[in-house]
C-alpha cells in the first residue's frame, strides 16, 4: 500500500489561515463589576454663590410673543487648581416670575451654541417656561478641561478626575443658579440632556433632591452591555482602554446610571430609537424597567442616536403634568396571552391618549420596524401577533396629541418551529435540486485538484462570515451580522442582502468564473480592512478598530482562490505544437 504522501502546500496556507482566524475569533471576557463606587462625590459646595451673571440681553421679537434672550455666566468649581465657569443662554417670557425651569445638556463633544438654542428658546416660547442651555466643561465659551475621550477616561486618581464627573457637578450648580432667579419657581426644576448629556441627567437627578423631573434623551445604563455589542461608545474612550483595563471597571463603576437607578424615585420620561447605535435597546429596557419611580418611554421605531422632531411634543406635556399638574401624561399597559397556534394575543389598555399602535420587526439584518394601528374592543385594544421564522420584536404605544407619549418594553415573541424548519429547508432543497440538475457539469468541474480546492476555499469564505470580522480595541469582537443590526440607521437594508445573496452564491460562482469568485471575496474584505486601518490614522488613535478572524480568512481564502485559477491556467495552456517546435529548432 502506498504510504500518504504530504499535504500539498495550498492546503497547508488555508488550514493555517483557517487556525489563524479561529484564534483571533473567541469572544473577550466582559470586566466584572461587583461593587459600584459612588462614594467619591462631594456636594458640599453645591449651595455656595455662583457668582452667576447675565449679558447680553435682548428680546427676540416672533408671532407668538417676544422672548427675553441672555448669556450667563457662573462659577461652577475650582478643581485641581483649575477653576470652572460655565456659559449658557437663558430664555424666558418677558417680566417671567415663578416658572418652571428646564436645564438642557448637550452630548459629548457638543455645545450650548447651535446644539442646544435653538430647543431652549422653542420650548420657552411655545411652553411658557424658562430654560437654560449649558456648553459643558471646556466646550462652547466655558472653561475647564475638554470634553475628549482622554478627560473621559481620566480616573488614575478616582472617578472625581474623570469629565463625566464636572459635567455632573456643572448640571447641579446650574440647579442653584436657576433658584437664584426670580424667574423660576425653585421647587420646579427639571433637567433635560441627549446622549452624554442623558446620562448626566440621570445622574444628576438621582443625587439632586432639588431637581424634581429628569428626560435623559438616546441615553441609559448598562454601558459594558452596550459597548459589548459593539455600540459606538467604544469610541469614546481611547484605544488604550481594553476590557482588563483598571479604567474600564472604574469608569462603568463609578458613571453607569444602572447604579443610580434606586435613588431616582422621581418623574423619569425616556426617549429611545430602537437603533441607538451607542445605547442598544436591551440595555435601554432594562434602564427603564428599573426605574423605582413614575416613569414614560418614547421610543420611536427605527430611529439611531439623534434628537428627533417628535420628542419636542411629548416632553412639554411630560414635564406640565409633574411640574405643574398640568393634564394626565399618556400611559400604556400591555398584556399577552398565548394561543394554540403559537400566536400571541396583544391587549393593551391606555389613558389619556387617542390610540394605540404596534410596531413589529423580525430577526435578520435587514428587517426594520412596521407600524400598525390597534383595534378598539371595549376599554383595550387588540390584535394578534403570528410567530415568524425568525423572533420577533414587538412593543406597542400610545399615541397622544399626534405623538407617541408612552411606550411597552421591547419584547420578543419565539420563531415558529415550522417557519424555521423551512427557512433552512427550502435553501438545501433549492441546492439539492440545483446540482443534481448540473450534477454532469459539476463533475467536469470537479475532476481538476485545483477546482476542488477552489471549491473547499469558497465553502470557507462562506461560513467565515459566521466568524468576527471586526474588533474594538480589545473590548469585543463582532460577526459582520451583528455590526449590521447595531448600526441599522447607517447601513442601507440591501448591504446585507447583498453579502447574505453573495456568501450562498460564491461556491456556485468559483465552479463558473473562479476569478470572478475570488475578487468577490478578496475585494471587500480588503476594503473593509483598508476603512478601519484609515479610522485609526484619522481618529489619532482614539478609534482603534482591527479586522477580525473572519475579514482574514476572506480575504486569505479570495486571494487562494485567484492564485489558484491563475495557477491552473497556466497549466492549462497549450504549448505549441512539436513540429512547429522543431521548425523553429
Amino acid at each position: 500500500m502506498k504510504p500518504p504522501g504530504p499535504l500539498p502546500r495550498p492546503l497547508l496556507a488555508l488550514g493555517a489561515l483557517v487556525v489563524l482566524a479561529l484564534a483571533l475569533s473567541p469572544q473577550i471576557p466582559p470586566p466584572r463589576i461587583d461593587t459600584p463606587d459612588l462614594s467619591f462625590w462631594d456636594l458640599r459646595g453645591l449651595e455656595e454663590p455662583t457668582r452667576a451673571t447675565r449679558e447680553a440681553t435682548r428680546t427676540i421679537p416672533n408671532q407668538t410673543g417676544p422672548l427675553v434672550e441672555s448669556q450667563v455666566r457662573f462659577y461652577s468649581e475650582t478643581h485641581k487648581g483649575e477653576t470652572i465657569t460655565i456659559h449658557g443662554y437663558l430664555y424666558h417670557p418677558p417680566g417671567a416670575r415663578g416658572l418652571p425651569g428646564y436645564i438642557f445638556l448637550h452630548g459629548f463633544g457638543g455645545q450650548a451654541e447651535g446644539d442646544l438654542q435653538w430647543l431652549a428658546e422653542n420650548m420657552s416660547r411655545l411652553y411658557n417656561v424658562t430654560t437654560l442651555a449649558l456648553s459643558s466643561p471646556g466646550q462652547g465659551k466655558s472653561t475647564g478641561p475638554g470634553n475628549t475621550p482622554e478627560t473621559l477616561a481620566r480616573v488614575e486618581g478616582g472617578p472625581q478626575d474623570s469629565y463625566l464627573a464636572r459635567n455632573v457637578y456643572m448640571a447641579m450648580r446650574a440647579v442653584t443658579v436657576l433658584r437664584g432667579m426670580e424667574e423660576v419657581d425653585p421647587d420646579k426644576i427639571a433637567i433635560l440632556g441627549g446622549s452624554q448629556g442623558g446620562v448626566t441627567s440621570f445622574l444628576a437627578a438621582a443625587l439632586d433632591p432639588r431637581i424634581r423631573a429628569a428626560v435623559p434623551a438616546v441615553a441609559s445604563g448598562d454601558f459594558i452591555d452596550s459597548a459589548r455589542r459593539g455600540s459606538a461608545l467604544n469610541i469614546l474612550v481611547p484605544s488604550r482602554v481594553t476590557a482588563e483595563s483598571p479604567e474600564t471597571r472604574r469608569l462603568a463603576g463609578a458613571f453607569d446610571p444602572k447604579f443610580y437607578l434606586p435613588r431616582l424615585r422621581k418623574p423619569v420620561l425616556m426617549l429611545i430609537g430602537t437603533d441607538d447605535e451607542f445605547f442598544n435597546w436591551p440595555a435601554a429596557m432594562r434602564t427603564y424597567e428599573a426605574l423605582p419611580g413614575p416613569r414614560a418611554m418614547s421610543l420611536l421605531p427605527n430611529m439611531g442616536h439623534a434628537y428627533h422632531g417628535p420628542w419636542n411634543d411629548a416632553v412639554p406635556y411630560f414635564l406640565d403634568h409633574y411640574l405643574r399638574g398640568g393634564p394626565p401624561y399618556a400611559r400604556i399597559e400591555e398584556q399577552t396571552e398565548p394561543q394554540p397556534d403559537g400566536s400571541i394575543r396583544i391587549t393593551t389598555r391606555i389613558q389619556n391618549a387617542d390610540r394605540a399602535v404596534l410596531h413589529t420587526r423580525g430577526e435578520f439584518p435587514w428587517d426594520r420596524f412596521d407600524t400598525r394601528p390597534m383595534e378598539p374592543q371595549g376599554d383595550a385594544w387588540t390584535t394578534f401577533l403570528p410567530p415568524g421564522a425568525t423572533g420577533t420584536l414587538y412593543y406597542t404605544s400610545a399615541i397622544g396629541r399626534g405623538v407617541i407619549q408612552d411606550s411597552a418594553p421591547i419584547q420578543v415573541l419565539p420563531p415558529s418551529p415550522l417557519l424555521q424548519a423551512l427557512l433552512f429547508l427550502i435553501p438545501l432543497g433549492a441546492a439539492a435540486g440545483l446540482a443534481h440538475r448540473l450534477q454532469v457539469p459539476l463533475r467536469r468541474r470537479l475532476e481538476t485538484p485545483g477546482a476542488r480546492f477552489r471549491l473547499l476555499c469558497a465553502i470557507t469564505a462562506s461560513l467565515a462570515t459566521l466568524l468576527p470580522f471586526a474588533e474594538f480595541s480589545g473590548r469585543t469582537r463582532l460577526t459582520f451580522w451583528e455590526a449590521t443590526r447595531e448600526y441599522s440607521p447607517q447601513v442601507h437594508p440591501m448591504l446585507p442582502l447583498l453579502v447574505a445573496a453573495a456568501t450562498l452564491l460564491l461556491p456556485l460562482l468559483v465552479l463558473r468564473w473562479p476569478r470572478l469568485a475570488g475578487l468577490l471575496a478578496l475585494v471587500p474584505a480588503s476594503l473593509t480592512t483598508g476603512l478601519m486601518l484609515l479610522a485609526n490614522i484619522l481618529s489619532k488613535g482614539i478609534v482603534a478598530l482591527l479586522p477580525g478572524g473572519g475579514t482574514l480568512l476572506v480575504m486569505g481564502c479570495g486571494a487562494l482562490i485567484l492564485w489558484s485559477a491563475h495557477q491552473s491556467r497556466r497549466e492549462t495552456v497549450p504549448g505549441p505544437p512539436p513540429d512547429a517546435a522543431q521548425a523553429r529548432g
